[in-house]
C-alpha cells in the first residue's frame, strides 16, 4: 500500500511538472505572435455591465494599434467617440470637440493609457511585476488570467481575462473586472495584422 501511495504521489508530481511546463510554452507561443504584430486592425462589440444600475451598455467600433505605441479606439455606436493614445499624448474626440493632453500630466491616465496599450500588445503578458499572470486550458481556447500585484492597478482592477484562440493564438476577446464590480467584455472582429495604417489615424 505505502509503495502504492508512492508512486500515485510521484505521478501526481509528474503530471504537475508537465502541466507546468505545458502552459509555460502556452504563454511563450501567445508571447510570440504579439511580438510578430507590428499592426492591427479590427471591429469590436463591448458590453458593459454596471453592477450599480444593473444594465448592460453595449458598443460597437473600430480599433487601430501600431507597436510604436499608438492606439486608436473608435465607437461608432451607440454615438461616435475616439480616443487616441500616441505614446505620451492622449487625445479625444466626441461631437466635434477635440480634447489633447499629456499622460505625464496626470497620473491615472498614464496608468490607462499603459494598460491598454500593454494589454492590446500582449505586453502585460510579461510585466509579471505589476501582474500575476495564469493561464488555463479549454476546450477552444487558453484562458489567461492577468490578477493586479501593485496598488495602483488593484484600486481600478479585479482582474483582467484574455480569451485567445487555440489555432491563431490571437486575441478573440477580453474581459475587464473592475475593482468596484462591473465588468467589460470586448469581442474582436474581423482582425487584420501587420497592414499599413494611414499614421493620421494617431492624430
Amino acid at each position: 500500500m505505502k509503495r502504492l501511495i508512492t508512486i500515485l504521489s510521484c505521478i501526481c508530481v509528474l503530471c504537475s511538472i508537465l502541466q507546468a511546463q505545458n502552459k509555460a510554452e502556452i504563454k511563450t507561443k501567445i508571447r510570440q505572435t504579439y511580438l510578430s504584430i507590428k499592426t492591427m486592425q479590427c471591429d469590436f462589440e463591448q458590453n458593459k455591465h454596471t453592477k450599480m444600475l444593473n444594465e448592460t451598455i453595449t458598443s460597437t467600433g473600430k480599433m487601430y494599434y501600431d507597436n510604436h505605441n499608438l492606439l486608436r479606439w473608435e465607437y461608432k455606436t451607440p454615438e461616435s467617440y475616439v480616443l487616441i493614445i500616441n505614446n505620451d499624448n492622449i487625445t479625444t474626440k466626441k461631437r466635434g470637440k477635440t480634447t489633447r493632453l499629456n499622460s505625464k500630466q496626470s497620473k491615472m491616465f498614464k496608468q490607462i493609457s499603459r494598460l491598454m496599450l500593454n494589454t492590446i500588445s500582449g505586453q502585460a503578458l510579461s510585466e509579471e511585476k505589476d501582474f500575476q499572470v495564469n493561464v488555463n486550458v479549454a476546450p477552444t481556447e487558453y484562458l489567461v488570467e492577468l490578477n493586479p500585484k501593485k496598488v495602483r492597478y488593484k484600486q481600478m482592477l479585479k482582474n483582467i481575462i484574455m480569451h485567445i484562440n487555440k489555432n491563431t493564438y490571437m486575441p478573440m476577446s477580453i474581459e475587464i473586472i473592475e475593482a468596484k464590480g462591473d465588468k467589460t467584455v470586448i469581442n474582436f472582429k474581423n482582425i487584420k495584422t501587420n497592414i499599413e495604417l494611414n499614421k493620421t489615424l494617431f492624430e
